[in-house]
């Protein structure tokens, strides 16, 4: 898979916040997508990313 392709070469940062501050792991859990979610989590997503609104996951 791409993101694990990336990921594992350090080619992406995993916490890169869009406009709204949001990081990818958010759009992994709105998504239902538990395999990313857990394997973005195993590889150091921020589980206490405070987006522009305040908001955490």
């Amino acid at each position: 898979n791409l993101l694990k392709f990336l990921i594992d070469r350090h080619a992406i940062n995993i916490n890169i916040k869009d406009r709204n501050g949001d990081i990818p792991l958010v759009y992994a859990i709105k998504h239902s997508r538990l395999q990313i979610v857990n394997y973005l989590i195993e590889h150091g997503a921020d589980l206490y990313n405070v987006n522009h609104y305040g908001e955490t996951i």
